[in-house]
This record gives C-alpha cells, structure tokens and sequence, in this order.
C-alpha cells in the first residue's frame, strides 16, 4: 500500500524567532487576541517541540489566552 504525503489541507509554516525561545510570545499569533467562547475556532496547528517539558511549558502559555475556558474544556482545545 502506499500513500501519497501530497496533502493540500496541511501548510508548513516556518517564522523568524523574534522574542526569547522561553517566552513563547512567537506563538501568540496561532490564538487571536480577545478570543472569546463562542467565537469560531481558530484553525487547527502543530507545534514540534525538541522536549516534553517544553511543550508542556508553550500549552500553559497558550491555555492563558483562553481566560473564559474552564480548565477541562481546555485540553480539548490545545493537547500535549
């Protein structure tokens, strides 16, 4: 069986690091500012990361720019 990896619904997106790699702040951009609950979802997206805790560490920060969720709607919202 073999499988194509042509997918046109995937995008690689690769962004010039500006703040420090411990602030995360380079992936505020996947979350709008001001999201609120019944907002459309925003688009789906991957994060590689080198390490668990890393990305342990980018989900927190990522989880706070959802201050209206309770804290069980949010793991289905961002995953480690």
């Amino acid at each position: 069986m073999h499988q194509s990896s042509d997918q046109p619904n995937i995008k690689i997106s690769v962004k010039k690091i500006k703040y420090a790699l411990n602030s995360y702040a380079d992936l505020m951009f996947l979350i709008p500012p001001g999201f609120k609950v019944n907002d459309p979802s925003p688009p789906k997206f991957l994060i590689f990361f080198n390490n668990i805790s890393d990305l342990i560490s980018a989900a927190c920060i990522l989880w706070h720019q959802f201050p209206s969720y309770k804290e069980e709607e949010l793991g289905k919202l961002i995953k480690w």
